[in-house]
């Protein structure tokens, strides 16, 4: 020990310290074999204790202090000596100590009782409930001083009920509280209660008060429950669920301890061939398991297959026992989780529980590893096989929950979950999986006429059936989804005219503004899908009006859930992330720009040529759309230009050439983007835009040189652009007949109109004042008409302002009809800056 912890040190007995200690070792080793050999050295320590008193005080100070033989039993400081005059000291038992936790607990709670601290009071009573399921689990049953305090406790709540004496709000609170506990407990026990109250005495002796029901008094088990005044026995299995229970949900419990009691519970359950044993462990266990990983951002892949294996024993079991046990949202609940609810009509139980969410539950974990694990790994091709599992597990929810409960909202939720995995597929992949999923599947009861049943249908039929269950809903939570999901189907298997018609019937571009924000994202999937089925069908001008407001937006991931803007993916939030689709659900965004340019080239190059060869009103008519020709614009600004790369170089030279009228190089660098691969049918798709390219560029041509030449051969047009003979008549026809140019078709040639007047500089700026000056003159009569001028009659103002509003309207009808949807912040969607 340190000199400095040595009370009454000095420097002057340094020097017989040292020596004490140098010596100290020898003399305890010598010492050691006589003190122990017999016992007259211990009758002898008396007489050292007198020796050592009679010396100085200083020689319990310093090292001496800490000799063995001070510490020996019967030394100097022998702290026992003074306790061998009151006994010896006595071990108790687990159970004597549990009871002398539950009588200390007791005590306190007749204290706070007498002092009305019903805070106290509340506290020791939670106290001793976890001690008497300590009690319970061990099998050392229940006192009677917890019945009579019970009893007690009881009275002295209703007298203070009774007697409306107003307490502090913390005393308030706490007062309710034990009240509702103790009226709880006391139902528990309610025959130990009424004995309690016809004879009190009987709970003041420490042998247990037996109150059992006259069926069970040759059982042997102990009661451990009663409800409704009569005993019952509680089984293993149900004691050890009640107990996690009771534990659930509170701080520092283990939760993987708790999945694997469950399991243990579940095997115990199976061997006893208890069925309603067996539905409650699997209710709790496939809820623990969620709950126990709920602290992080998905569950790992083995959870999540012992929950689906679970999930299908669990309907394996419901399926096979739809006849005697059924679990619904719309069953009641018991006093206590041993005791079955009373038969129905039919002679069926049925439980209180929720298949659907677990099923839902189950396909969200799902969802979440896809987002959190890298799209380009094994990793999430491997997961993504488990789909089909997972697909056929809700078709077996869905079938077991429209037999148990009919058409319900659970239905609903599952037929949404289905649809939700197959709308974005083509037909090839839905009927695959469609297939694999019907195999060896339950056929439910009763269900011959159901319309969701879709063995051996078409993957339009499943759809459509999925699709017109969900909009006969009332909420719009199903029937938007639903509408949305058929259009974007439709879309995807080239099925454009259908879709255009759905979508535009349905008017939903009037209210998606107000909607979800994962409704609006599945708006703008389908929104840009058909502008892409129109594409494929050829329809170029719909499929540019359709793409050319969302593909211009600054915004385009956020708006179709695909990333962020402005933000890296690690600065996102878990709950901006799970607003994501997964990486297989995603609409291609280069394809998307792609699509969207070439329309843009088939569309403006013509009208650009068209543009330069009109007058200044045509030209103000033509050139209204210049989304292509900015980039044509910057091209040419540019020093040096190598050769096309990306899919905007492609195309902004095969524009070049398109002016020209070369459609055969135009085509080859158009042909040549290797995005068209990725497309179903690209030999089709390389087809109708080999054709497209031949009519604009043969308008193109006439465009550009109907001012050099007076007139041009219909046979030379068709060789040239390897057209039909009655294909190019039929193109200059219109062209004629919507005034793009002057002239005519006359034996086999076009003539263009050569007396028309050629314009000066000075003449071209005489009409553009001549256009300002009329459109002057307009507001000046509209300025009075409102009141400064000639009046007019209040009928034709209001007629005026009737057909200005119509013409309006239908204006701005005409121009949402395919406006994207703007998701923003308001419907809590993405957290970015505008």
């Amino acid at each position: 020990m340190s000199r400095f912890f040595a009370t009454g040190y000095t420097s002057d007995l340094s020097s017989e310290e040292e020596d004490l200690l140098s010596t100290s070792e020898e003399e305890l080793l010598s010492s050691s074999s006589e003190e122990f050999s017999t016992d007259s050295e211990f009758e002898n320590a008396d007489e050292d204790d007198e020796d050592s008193d009679s010396g100085s005080d200083y020689d319990r100070v310093g090292p001496s202090y800490f000799l063995k033989k001070d510490f020996l039993k019967g030394g100097a400081h022998d702290s026992d000596s003074d306790s061998d005059n009151e006994g010896r000291k006595v071990v108790k038992s687990a159970k004597e100590k549990l009871l002398d936790d539950i009588r200390e607990s007791v005590d306190s709670i007749y204290n706070s009782m007498n002092l009305e601290n019903w805070s106290a009071a509340l506290v020791e009573f939670d106290r001793l409930s976890k001690l008497l399921v300590r009690a319970n689990q061990q099998n050392f049953g229940i006192p009677n001083f917890f019945f009579k305090l019970l009893g007690q406790l009881d009275n002295n709540i209703n007298d203070a009920v009774a007697e409306k004496k107003k307490l502090p709000a913390e005393q308030s609170r706490a007062f309710n509280n034990i009240r509702q506990r103790v009226k709880k407990q006391t139902k528990e026990f309610q025959p130990y209660m009424d004995l309690y109250k016809t004879n009190p005495e009987a709970f003041d002796s420490d042998i247990p008060v037996e109150v059992v029901d006259a069926d069970q008094q040759d059982e042997k088990n102990a009661v451990v429950g009663i409800v409704s005044g009569t005993a019952r026995i509680m089984s293993p299995v149900f004691t050890g669920l009640k107990s996690i229970v009771e534990f659930r949900g509170k701080k520092n419990i283990d939760k993987f301890e708790q999945v694997s009691i469950l399991e243990k519970l579940l095997v115990d359950a199976k061997a006893g061939g208890n069925t309603f044993e067996t539905i409650s462990v699997y209710q709790m266990l496939l809820s623990a398991r969620f709950d126990a990983l709920s602290y992080q951002s998905y569950m790992p892949v083995e959870l999540w297959k012992s929950n689906e294996k679970d999930v299908n024993d669990f309907l394996a079991l419901l399926e096979q026992q739809a006849d005697k046990y059924q679990v619904s949202e719309n069953g009641k609940s018991t006093d206590d989780i041993d005791i079955e609810p009373e038969a129905n009509e039919q002679g069926v139980r049925v439980i209180l529980g929720s298949l659907s969410s677990i099923v839902e539950r189950l396909d969200d974990e799902f969802i979440k590893y896809l987002q959190n694990t890298s799209p380009h790994s094994i990793e999430y091709i491997e997961r993504l096989r488990d789909e089909a599992a997972l697909y056929k597990l809700i078709i077996r929810a869905q079938i077991y929950v429209e037999s148990t409960c009919g058409v319900c909202e659970q239905l609903a939720r599952m037929v949404l979950k289905r649809i939700d995995h197959i709308y974005y597929k083509p037909d090839q992949l839905i009927k695959l999986i469609e297939d694999a999923s019907w195999e060896g599947m339950w056929t439910g009861i009763n269900l011959s006429e159901s319309g969701l049943i879709t063995k051996d249908k078409s993957p339009h039929d499943v759809v459509k059936a999925l699709s017109n269950f969900l909009g006969a809903r009332d909420s719009p939570v199903y029937t938007k989804p639903a509408l949305l999901c058929y259009v974007y189907y439709l879309a995807v298997n080239n099925q454009y005219t259908a879709a255009k018609d759905l979508f535009l019937e349905s008017k939903l571009y009037q209210n998606v503004p107000q909607a979800d924000a994962s409704v609006q994202i599945l708006y703008n999937r389908a929104l840009v899908q058909l502008g892409l089925a129109a594409f494929k069908q050829g329809e170029i001008e719909e499929s540019h009006q359709i793409l050319s407001e969302i593909s211009n937006s600054q915004r385009l991931k956020e708006l179709l859930g695909q990333g962020f803007i402005g933000k890296y993916p690690s600065q996102a939030t878990t709950a901006e992330k799970q607003k994501l689709l997964p990486f297989h659900m995603h609409i291609n965004l280069e394809l998307l720009e792609c699509v969207f340019m070439t329309t843009s080239l088939l569309i403006e190059i013509p009208a650009l040529a068209a543009a330069a060869s009109s007058s200044t009103k045509d030209s103000k008519r033509k050139g209204g759309i210049k989304s292509f020709k900015s980039k044509l614009d910057f091209h040419d600004k540019q020093y040096f230009t190598g050769p096309p790369e990306s899919i905007k170089d492609h195309l902004i030279y095969a524009s070049k050439y398109l002016q020209k009228g070369n459609w055969s190089k135009a085509y080859d660098l158009v042909a040549s983007i290797k995005i068209w691969s990725l497309v179903p049918d690209s030999e089709l798709l390389l087809l109708m835009l080999k054709k497209q390219l031949q009519i604009e560029a043969l308008r193109t041509y006439i465009f550009a040189y109907k001012s050099i030449f007076t007139k041009l051969s219909v046979d030379k047009l068709t060789s040239a652009f390897q057209l039909e003979s009655t294909e190019v008549v039929s193109i200059i026809e219109k062209m004629l007949a919507a005034g793009e140019f002057q002239g005519s078709l006359e034996e086999n040639f076009v003539n263009f109109a050569t007396d028309a007047p050629q314009r000066s500089k000075l003449q071209e700026l005489a009409i553009i004042m001549n256009e300002k000056v009329g459109l002057l003159n307009e507001k000046n009569e509209k300025t009075s008409a409102n009141g400064h001028g000639r009046k007019q009659t209040t009928q034709q103002q209001q007629q005026q302002q009737k057909e200005q509003k119509e013409q309006k309207e239908s204006l701005q009808e005409e121009n949402s009809r395919f406006r994207y949807a703007n998701v923003t912040t308001n419907n809590g969607e993405f957290l970015i800056s505008a």
